[in-house]
């Protein structure tokens, strides 16, 4: 864990604020980073009305920026790549997570704003609600890299808050690698804490000591063989606050000799699924939204509500299948005029080995009958788009085009492909049959395909 390490840019002195941060855990993991700086769509959106050029004219400013911090001496001796596409920039972070494999997101929680630059508080929002990789948040502080990460005066140390359930120590594996990584090539601290109110800390103690004795016959791998785990109560009627004393100001019992404050916190969500949104858990919101340390905020690999079986049989859902659902992911998308070369097509997909479960043919009669099960107090047309919602999220632009072709009688064409590289060879197919507007539905970002 943390080999791969995204960094997201804005050209601005705040979002740099993660640069010292991530290449420090590049260094001490062996690990590479991806610097990217996403052309804001929206930001340009008027300005290309009066200059043509300027998408491009940012495009190379993005390129050269990105090219000087790879170069700095700051990143001197880790592999560095570059990424600058155009897009949205929520988005296009999650997309580029995800093609590249990123193992790990470091961004700024707050930034400049304006319209050229992201806003990062609602970006690091967004990203962290969204991304299923780990993301450090660096505060935006004034302090400099040396003030929030100490060079080796004393053991970095990370603490990690549990409450019992099986959730809040899914983040114990993320801590304990990263916190290997700063501290490298010292010994860092993983210490565990749970915030209890008065009369229950005798009970705590003896949880957290079990879980310390876990984490140090499980976890401890070769990767954060050196660590030192301790482990505290906090006393406090708010979990919020007792976490941030505990943290910050190392309001906490010290029989381990474990008193001052720590350099980061790392926390699980917690929450359940609906629409792709994930609602953090009240506690973690609270941390985040107080706290002045980096907070490593970490989501389980399968979600509350459901297996990681049922996730994936959710994933390969086909659209209107179940309006309503949490959005299906990976299809294409594309409209035939002619019902009968939309049959044509799909028999084409069969002789190309396409599985005929990955394959869904919807006439304007199937929306119309799926859309009436959606919300029968709105519109025809808000119901329907409601249904193609679960497809795209926030996407309607690209989903009301297909709403509108279904009204017109014409076939819309759905097919599961779980690779770009899958993508590809079906448009090619559903092209020699005269389809349109093909749009592939990825994990987070919308490409067209063809027009």
């Amino acid at each position: 864990m943390f080999k791969r390490i995204l960094v997201p840019l804005d050209s601005s002195e705040r979002a740099e604020q993660a640069l010292p941060i991530a290449a420090r855990m590049a260094r001490g993991s062996g690990g590479s980073v991806i610097l990217l700086q996403v052309v804001d769509v929206a930001a340009l959106y008027y300005g290309h009305f009066a200059h043509p050029s300027l998408p491009e004219m940012a495009l190379e400013a993005a390129r050269k920026y990105l090219l000087e911090v790879m170069v700095s001496e700051l990143f001197n001796g880790i592999p560095t790549e570059i990424h600058h596409p155009f897009g949205s920039v929520t988005s296009q972070i999650l997309a580029v997570a995800d093609s590249l494999e990123a193992d790990s997101i470091v961004l700024t929680s707050h930034g400049y704003t304006g319209v050229t630059r992201w806003i990062p508080g609602s970006v690091a929002e967004y990203v962290v609600r969204h991304a299923p990789q780990p993301v450090l948040l660096v505060k935006d502080n004034e302090e400099s890299d040396s003030e929030i990460l100490p060079e080796h005066e004393r053991d970095i140390r990370v603490l990690v808050p549990l409450d019992g359930s099986f959730l809040a120590k899914s983040a114990l594996e993320p801590a304990a690698s990263l916190i290997s990584a700063l501290a490298a090539p010292a010994r860092g601290t993983l210490h565990l804490t749970k915030v209890v109110k008065s009369g229950r800390a005798a009970t705590a103690e003896r949880y957290l000591r079990v879980i310390a004795q876990q984490v140090r016959e499980e976890l401890l791998t070769d990767e954060a063989r050196d660590l030192k785990i301790t482990c505290s109560v906090s006393i406090n009627q708010d979990a919020v606050e007792g976490i941030i004393g505990a943290a910050e100001n190392g309001e906490h019992a010290r029989k381990d000799g474990s008193a001052g404050s720590y350099d980061v916190i790392a926390m699980a969500t917690n929450g359940r699924s609906g629409l792709q949104r994930w609602i953090m858990g009240s506690v973690t919101e609270g941390v985040l939204a107080r706290t002045r340390l980096p907070l490593l905020v970490v989501r389980p690999n399968s979600e509350t509500d459901g297996s990681q079986a049922d996730s994936e049989t959710q994933e390969r859902e086909f659209p209107l299948t179940r309006p309503g659902t949490a959005s299906p992911r990976r299809y294409l998308i594309a409209v035939i005029d002619d019902v009968q070369e939309a049959e044509d097509a799909v028999q084409a997909l069969h002789r190309a080995n396409i599985p005929p479960e990955d394959i869904r043919l919807f006439e304007r009669h199937e929306i119309i009958e799926y859309a009436a099960h959606t919300e029968r107090t709105r519109g025809l047309r808000s119901r329907i788009a409601d249904v193609f919602q679960a497809v795209a999220s926030d996407e309607d632009a690209h989903t009301m085009i297909y709403v509108e072709e279904a009204l017109r009688g014409h076939a819309i064409l759905n097919v599961y492909a779980s690779t770009s590289e899958q993508a590809e060879r079906i448009k090619d197919i559903l092209v020699n049959h005269h389809a349109r507007s093909i749009k592939y539905f990825g994990n987070w970002a919308i490409t067209v395909l063809h027009h």
